[in-house]
């Protein structure tokens, strides 16, 4: 590769980062794969159950999907833990977006 080739796809690559979406919105079939093949095993429909649940808002959900996947070693990222949150919340609690 010459030098102005690779200054090319170095533009290239600094043009495409500047247009990834920064805290994009959380993605409701990512969450919801990430969680089916993870937690799922454990997890069914009956412990989400909102009468049941000793959850009551965004931030408490969040906290235990945090405990789960570094007890687990997923490694989750921070959008991979806002995915998931985002698939529970929707599927399940339909609590009010958190404020942090």
């Amino acid at each position: 590769m010459t030098r102005r080739s690779a200054m090319v796809a170095g533009l290239a690559l600094a043009a495409s980062l500047a247009y990834t979406p920064l805290g994009a919105a959380p993605d409701f079939q990512r969450g919801r794969l990430l969680y089916e093949n993870h937690c799922d095993q454990c997890h069914e429909d009956h412990v989400h159950q909102r009468s049941k649940s000793h959850l009551r808002s965004q931030a408490e959900v969040r906290k235990y999907v945090q405990i789960w996947q570094k007890q687990l070693k997923l490694g989750w990222s921070v959008d991979d833990i806002a995915d998931v949150l985002f698939y529970l919340n929707e599927r399940y609690y339909g609590f009010p977006p958190a404020v942090d």
